[in-house]
Formats: C-alpha cells, structure tokens, sequence
C-alpha cells in the first residue's frame, strides 16, 4: 500500500484509501471508513478530517487516508470487494432495536482519484444485515435468520434477485447472530455461529442441522452445509495455509489447531477440545488513547472486552513485517490491535508487536 512506483511501493505505506486495487486487505479500508463516516451535524459527532486527526498510529510509515464519508456510507459493519472492484458495504442502520432497515451499499471509484464517491444502495429492507461477500456476480449476506443471496440481474445497481440459501439462524441478541464470512482454501465459504446458535435448513426441507456451539460452512452452488469448531463471536480469519483462527469478545484470538472431524469419533473428546489460544493467559490487556466509556456490567477498560473483525493481513502492501500479522478492533476502547504470529508446537502463539501502545487508537469515542 502507498504510492506504487515502477519499482515497487514507495517507502510510507497508506492505510485506507489507497487500498483499493490490494487485494486481501479490505478489511484495513474498513478501518478507515468506520472511523470517519459520522456526519459532522450529529450530536458529539467530529468531521472526517478531526476524526483522521484524532487516529494515533504507532508505526509512523502508515498514514490514513478518507476512502468515504456520509452520505455516501453510513454504519458500515461489514464489506467485500467484487472481481470488477466495487466495495460492498454491509450497512446496519437498524441496530439496535429497528425493523428490516438494515441496507447493503454499492461504492464505487469511477473517476479515479481513489475515492468512493459513487454511491447506491444494492438493496434495502435487509434485517441486521452483519457479513457480506461477493460471489457469483452478487453478494451473500448473514441476516438471521437467513443466509441470503442478492444480486444485479438487470445492470441498474440494485439488487433485483434475492434467494434465502439457508435459514434457521438464531436471532437472539442483534450483537450475537451468524456473522464472519470468508473463503476457505478448500473452496467452502466459513461463517461464525455469532453465540446464537440455530437449526439450520434450506428452504423447504425439514432436515435440520443444528449449530449449537459451533461455526459452520457451506457451498452456495451445491446447497452444502457442515459445522465445524467454534463458536467464533465477531468474525473469523484464515492463513495463506488455511488455518483457520476464531475471535470472542475477550479472546484475541484462538487456533482450530486439531479440527473437529478428527476428534468426532471419540466420544469422551469435548467438542472444540482442539482450539488452542494464542495469548498466554493475562496477556490480555491494552492501552487506549480515549477516555474510560461508562460501563454497567464491572467491564474492564484496560483489557479486551469487546473485540470484532478479526483480520490476519495476507496482502503484499505493507512493509514484510506486517505480514501474516493478526489484527482485531477493540470497539469499547476506541482501538486496533495487532499481534505477529508465530509456531509454537502443533500452533501457534500471538506476540506483541506495540508495547504500552495499540496499533490504531483514537480519542474519538465514535471510532469503533
């Protein structure tokens, strides 16, 4: 990432907008956009330039740049690029309490300043929509209770076909549904269980297959669906070797270092008995720039509590550091974290790679 070169990638890499033609790495433009999309009229709410103002990075060859603000986006919590290179935003407007208002926006940099100031909405009417990929020249979305498929038909930018693929999904709490999709080398798409478990089936069969405490996968050409270890809470992430790493809300992140099918035909091995953490136990606390949040729950504010979007970085934009490196957001304390991975036995262990300081932190409340 940063200014390309007939050599190669300059020396200051840019974190946000120049991301756009890297592939793997679009979960770092979230970062960008979720930081900065607030509109400047909402009560506390900072403009996007003193939202990118108030981002600490604590490796100075990173810089962040605006890729897209209100109105073109609003309460993205999810995005995918498609194969001609537009960004699908899962936009959920309806949290916590609305009725079906969720939406999935189609952004797109047509004069080619790297900004994504084309703006439309794909569809509407999609309820808590929280994960989307693109495949097939459409996009699959989680919205509990279903796994959905919209697509273009007509060429106009809106979604005129919608297909349920699999349904069944608890809704349960709107922060804990089936989320985290992404391809898995072995060509199944993963999803995370969210903790809200389910019986999951496709439209018009009864046979159901039950999710408790576990993610699952699926093939959306054959109508394939398994369950594998879990259960993931906020998302899930994966090596160049297919590894396969689960987040929780106070858990960096975990190993599926012995899949479960494996251990299936022993009945006295605990299901997910193979999932092994990365972080030796109380390495698990941070440092946020932002003032403590009030909580109601005795949360802490100096370790993790509510960690989302876990991304391990594959892309070849960033310095070789950053490569193979495990990245999560701590929403609560306004933060990013970041850790390198490394082999230990049959996995792997999570090291620090900022000391007495976060990846990205901000003194914005608003940045999640």
């Amino acid at each position: 990432m940063g200014s390309q070169t007939k050599a190669g990638f300059s020396s200051t890499a840019r974190l946000g907008l120049s991301l756009v033609h890297a592939r793997g790495v679009g979960w770092m433009i979230g970062l960008a956009v979720a930081g900065v999309e607030y509109a400047a009229s909402a009560a506390g709410a900072r403009t996007p330039e003193e939202a990118r103002a108030a981002f600490r990075l604590a490796d100075p060859r990173l810089t962040i740049e605006l890729v897209a603000s209100e109105p073109q986006v609003s309460s993205p919590v999810a995005m995918s690029w498609d194969l001609q290179g537009r960004l699908f935003v899962a936009e959920m407007n309806d949290y916590p309490v609305g009725t079906g208002g969720g939406r999935i926006r189609l952004l797109e940099d047509r004069d080619g300043d790297a900004r994504l100031e084309t703006s439309r909405v794909f569809a509407e009417g999609v309820a808590f929509p929280n994960s989307v990929l693109a495949w097939n020249n459409g996009v699959l979305i989680t919205a509990a209770p279903d796994l959905l498929f919209l697509k273009d038909n007509d060429g106009d930018g809106q979604a005129d076909e919608r297909r349920v693929l699999f349904t069944g999904f608890a809704k349960g709490n709107q922060q804990l549904r089936a989320n985290g999709l992404y391809w898995g080398l072995d060509g199944w798409i993963y999803g995370a269980n969210g903790r809200s478990d389910g019986e999951i089936t496709r439209p018009g069969e009864t046979n159901a297959i039950s999710l408790r405490g576990h993610d699952f996968r699926f093939r959306p050409e054959t109508g394939e669906f398994e369950t594998v270890a879990g259960r993931s809470q906020f998302g899930l992430a994966r090596d160049d070797w297919g590894g396969r790493f689960l987040s929780w809300n106070t858990v960096f992140a975990r190993h599926d270092a012995l899949p479960e099918a494996f251990l299936k035909p022993n009945p006295r091995i605990a299901a997910g008995a193979g999932l092994v953490s990365l972080l030796a136990s109380g390495d698990d606390s941070v440092f946020p720039t932002s003032r403590a949040p009030l909580t109601f729950n005795r949360e802490s504010v100096s370790h993790f509590n509510a960690l989302g979007g876990l991304f391990l970085y594959r892309g070849g934009a960033l310095p070789p550091d950053y490569q193979g490196n495990l990245f999560a957001g701590e929403t609560l304390l306004n933060l990013v974290h970041r850790r390198s991975v490394h082999p230990k036995g049959g996995s792997y262990e999570g090291r620090r790679t900022e000391q007495n300081k976060e990846f990205l932190s901000s003194d914005d409340p608003w940045f999640h």
